[in-house]
């Protein structure tokens, strides 16, 4: 018995043979002309990853910070009752519904099904990059517990006055987040900053030539950190973000998936493509931000 794989195979096979057959195929090969490059998330490139087991909590817990003291020669050491701090996520779903009317496949010159798809998910991974970033654009008391994605530890901001992105604006950004030990892991422009960088020599700023690197928003590394460009971002703001375990999470509670949803009656294809998830940023100094006034 043939798989369906086997008959695409065969059918691709018999349509080579005649003039005909291949200029059908080179036709259904054709892409649809585009507004810009698919959408790439870069939110999991910012927080930790965690996929949660089925039942298990959404419970983080924050490490406990407590000091050392030099002591006198007959003095006794300080007492420290060390209290954990756990945080407990509220999943949320991102969704989309797609359906394409049976008369849009047959008129195409591209294969509007698998295009369709295609253009979904990146839809989905651009509503998450906007939780992402407004777990890191938002604040709110430090003691409190987070219930929601939009419950958020403080960030800590750095003002820029200057009309332009300047090294030294950007050293003093990663001095704030080093300072605590932490290194810089990824810097998040908008495109209408990043055209301050563009203007830096050869010397200041190593970037990516490879053209499949710059479309997935990676455009090169500043000291050791990745600079990344996402029109989620916010125009004026630029952002500074520690390695991920210092940072905060994506609790996955049902990753990417989809079902069939047609509308029979209406003689449309469709589909629901869906995730269960919560962001959080967790530690207020894992990410800081620099307002630049033009």
């Amino acid at each position: 018995m043939f798989t369906v794989e086997a008959q695409k195979a065969a059918e691709v096979s018999r349509a080579l043979r005649s003039p005909e057959g291949r200029y059908e195929i080179g036709q259904t090969m054709l892409e649809p002309f585009r507004e810009g490059r698919d959408y790439v998330s870069i939110g999991r490139k910012l927080f930790a990853v965690d996929h949660v087991q089925p039942g298990a909590p959404m419970w983080y817990d924050k490490d406990p910070q407590f000091s050392a003291y030099t002591i006198a020669k007959y003095g006794g050491a300080r007492r420290v009752e060390v209290k954990g701090t756990r945080v407990e996520l509220e999943p949320f779903p991102i969704a989309v519904l797609v359906r394409i009317p049976v008369l849009e496949v047959a008129v195409r010159r591209f294969n509007i099904l698998d295009r369709e798809q295609v253009r979904a998910r990146a839809e989905m991974a651009e509503q998450e990059d906007v939780e992402v970033l407004t777990a890191l654009g938002n604040g709110t008391d430090t003691s409190a517990a987070l219930t929601a994605s939009s419950t958020v530890y403080p960030v800590t901001p750095q003002t820029c006055a200057s009309t332009t992105i300047a090294r030294t604006d950007l050293a003093n950004l990663f001095a704030q987040i080093e300072q605590y030990d932490a290194n810089v892991e990824n810097l998040l422009f908008h495109a209408k900053d990043y055209k301050d960088i563009r203007g830096w020599t050869g010397t200041d700023f190593d970037p990516v030539t490879r053209r499949e690197l710059l479309k997935t928003g990676y455009m090169g590394d500043l000291w050791g950190s990745a600079i990344r460009i996402s029109k989620k971002q916010t125009v004026g703001r630029v952002t500074a973000c520690a390695a991920p375990e210092f940072l905060g999470v994506i609790s996955v509670r049902i990753d990417l998936d989809q079902m069939d949803a047609p509308l029979s009656e209406l003689l449309q294809y469709g589909w629901v493509f869906y995730q269960y998830i919560g962001v959080a940023q967790l530690t207020s100094v894992g990410s800081c931000y620099l307002t630049v006034t033009r």
